[in-house]
């Protein structure tokens, strides 16, 4: 990594290495070094327990700095490891950048918030008096865990910028606002703008773990991302990337899943290159010492030209993000340029009449040599999405049988608490389209209010839903964009009345169409193509497509055939784009003809219907479950404890582990947590055997499912109790690091 151009990372590799001794900077400061103090919550706090803090982070910054070599120990200090206020506080967008409502705190918001304000009001104090040499960031996290602290009145001599935490995985860096999106980083800005620091320190101290799994990207797919979400953040004015260009695949579990195969080269004892390896070296060699100078207008919101500047002069970095584009460039002067590849391939242009004409891609190229005062976006080629031979025409929505319906979908408005989705006035037509017959063109109309950077939608029916035969793999769409980010939901129907609708199961991180696939971002025509969900017979083993979509009013199984009962159409008046908000270029887009695609010829029969409906017999008979609650019960010797509180964890809170609070007993020696899936204790378990304290943590749960707690105690005899009276909780997945 260092021949390729690395300087820094989270920790050292080798501190005697002759190539880290004489090109490495400071590595990267730790996480775990200040956490929230429940203390810290209550009103007021106690001030013994704030100076008794303030030593303990000062020992622990000291102890931590002394285990490095002087050259190399960090120039900031982190507070807070992943920190979670609540999801919409945390891993959200704020309401104020689409004239929104702003959020009203809940009183669970309010006391966390509070903590964590104290708390690091109270590391920071005394940081900034031991160590004021180091720069103080808030947090190692996601970008907008910050501003609720700003707002509250955070003091400003007590923080310097930020470290951000961002798992983008399959996400395209130019994905607009949404969890874990890369534009969110404007919010950032602008929260610091507004609290008085228009240039804070931003640097990753995580992120983006771009995974080459099956069933993930491609290792071209992953350069690209990581080449482009690299300059993008460097547009947003981050400076230093400890982390995101992973030099190796993980070789143990953590390599089969998606933060463990996102390394450039394969995994040890391999370490050959993948593509993103060439094009970090690419990238590295281009921008040597070169900072983000601006954008060039070209014409297309999915056409970049980024401007940087170092001392070897002004460096462009151009791509698109689907198909391929020319982009004429107009020179300040006369003369040649040189156009290099990711690969660092380089050509010579020379320009004719101050122009140069190059090709772009998904894969970034760099321009050097000339002074560019213009660019200019031609013609699109999309012919790298066509419909493949094992598709048939399912529906046209230029029939004239497609209307816009007077109505909202509350399942789709309320389907993730980081996008608000508005209902929108529409407009539908059917027009002769050259080339295309008649096609369908749908217009966003005006609005009564202007909500910038998130969707309006409107719900787009045929006259009978459209029967998908078969077990079809996927749905492809003939639209013709106008980059504006908007996309085609689909609301499906299966032959049980279950409804089945693209933008995953409700709140989760990964599965709302995070590779975009949906999204109208492009020029012109264009083959839009979106996985289905499926399920085999007989052992119902979920098909992979299954994971972007969301199921309601039924068991979650897909049952043949599918319809199509309705495309809900978003549409966008501005974007984001580079670093700022632009307005879109259009208010239509258009479509043509819907495709059912299939795996295999024989996927498309009745057959294929037939087969998925078969189903594993059933074992005859359950055999009773023990019920330890209830043998407590009759049989224990001490009076029954209280339960008090279940209270998810602040930080890494994937819903498999919660804090038990209960009172204390007379007598008791050592307390145990039962938990079942059955309120009368069928099949409990005592999932802390060596005991548990006030506050302590049951681990081994998972989310999404109604669990029931009971709490009981050993006395001195080692007799055990009856059992305290239950409390319910269905744990929620709020850990978006994981």
């Amino acid at each position: 990594m260092t021949l390729a151009g690395a300087r820094c990372s989270i920790g050292i590799p080798d501190p005697d290495h002759p190539l880290v001794r004489r090109h490495w900077a400071p590595t990267s400061a730790g996480a775990f070094l200040v956490s929230p103090q429940p203390w810290a919550a209550e009103e007021p706090y106690d001030r013994q327990k704030y100076a008794d803090y303030q030593q303990k982070v000062v020992a622990a910054l000291r102890q931590a700095r002394e285990r490095l070599p002087p050259e190399f120990r960090p120039d900031h200090v982190y507070i807070f490891a992943e920190p979670h206020i609540s999801s919409r506080l945390s891993e959200g967008n704020l309401p104020e950048y689409w004239n929104g409502t702003p959020l009203v705190y809940t009183e669970e918001e309010k006391r966390r918030l509070r903590m964590f304000l104290v708390t690091a009001q109270c590391a920071a104090e005394a940081i900034r008096r031991e160590f004021p040499e180091l720069k103080i960031l808030i947090p190692w996290g996601d970008a907008l865990f910050v501003p609720p602290l700003l707002r509250a009145g955070f003091p400003k001599h007590l923080i310097d910028g930020s470290g951000i935490d961002t798992p983008s995985f399959e996400r395209l860096p130019e994905m607009q606002l949404h969890m874990n999106s890369i534009h969110r980083l404007y919010q950032l800005r602008k929260e610091y703008e507004k609290f008085g620091l228009p240039k804070p320190q931003l640097q990753y101290s995580e992120g983006i773990f771009v995974p080459t799994e099956p069933g993930a990207v491609s290792w071209r797919e992953q350069m690209d991302l990581y080449h482009r979400w690299a300059l993008l953040s460097m547009a947003y004015g981050v400076n230093r990337f400890y982390s995101g260009w992973f030099a190796f695949d993980c070789g143990n579990y953590y390599g089969s899943e998606h933060y463990g195969g996102c390394g450039i080269q394969r995994r040890i004892p391999y370490c050959d290159p993948k593509p993103a390896y060439a094009a970090y070296a690419t990238m590295t060699d281009q921008l040597d010492r070169a900072n983000f100078d601006g954008w060039l207008k070209t014409g297309s919101l999915t056409t970049y030209c980024l401007r940087f500047r170092g001392p070897r002069g002004p460096v462009y970095a151009l791509w698109t993000i689907r198909g391929q584009r020319p982009v004429t460039l107009t020179l300040a002067q006369e003369g040649e340029v040189q156009v290099v590849d990711s690969m660092n391939n380089a050509r010579t242009l020379r320009s004719q009449g101050r122009k140069v004409t190059v090709r772009t891609d998904p894969s970034v190229i760099y321009v050097t040599g000339r002074e560019v005062v213009a660019a200019a976006v031609g013609e699109p080629d999309h012919s790298d999405s066509q419909p493949p031979a094992v598709a048939q025409v399912v529906g046209d929505l230029g029939d004239g049988g497609w209307t816009f319906r007077d109505q909202r979908d509350p399942v789709y408005e309320k389907g993730t608490f980081a996008v608000e989705r508005f209902p929108g006035k529409f407009h539908g037509r059917v027009i002769e389209e050259p080339g295309r017959g008649r096609v369908f063109v749908s217009t966003l109309g005006p609005q009564e209010t202007v909500h910038e950077l998130m969707p309006w939608y409107g719900v787009l029916a045929p006259k009978k839903p459209v029967v998908l035969p078969g077990a079809p793999a996927a749905l492809g769409l003939w639209v013709k964009g106008a980059s504006d980010w908007g996309r085609i939901v689909y609301v499906l129907r299966d032959a049980k009345g279950e409804r089945w609708t693209s933008i995953g199961a409700q709140d989760q991180y990964n599965c709302d169409d995070p590779h975009s696939w949906s999204s109208f971002n492009f020029d012109g025509w264009r083959y839009v193509r979106f996985e289905l969900p499926g399920h085999t017979g007989y052992d119902l083993f979920r098909k992979h497509g299954t994971t972007w979509w969301r199921s309601d009013e039924g068991d979650g199984i897909v049952d043949l055939p599918l319809h199509v009962e309705a495309i809900i159409v978003e549409q966008r008046s501005h974007i984001l784009y580079v670093n700022d908000v632009q307005p879109v270029a259009s208010d239509s887009v258009a479509f043509g003809k819907l495709y059912a695609e299939y795996a295999e010829p024989a996927d498309a029969t009745a057959e294929a219907v037939r087969q998925s409906r078969l189903r594993m017999p059933r074992p005859t008979g359950v055999p009773p479950l023990p019920n330890p609650i209830a043998e407590l019960e009759q049989n224990g010797v001490g009076p029954a404890p209280t339960l008090t509180k279940l209270e998810p964890p602040i930080s890494m809170n994937d819903g498999t582990l919660v804090h038990v609070h209960f009172a204390a007993a007379a007598g008791a020696k050592k307390y145990f947590v039962w938990v079942s899936v059955r309120p009368d204790g069928r099949g409990a378990v005592n999932l802390t055997p060596n005991g548990i304290i006030s506050g302590g943590l049951v681990r081994g749960l998972r989310p999404g499912l109604p669990f029931y707690f009971w709490l009981t105690y050993q006395d001195g005899d080692g007799k055990m109790s009856k059992p305290s009276k239950p409390l319910t909780a269905t744990l929620v997945d709020t850990f978006k690091e994981k």
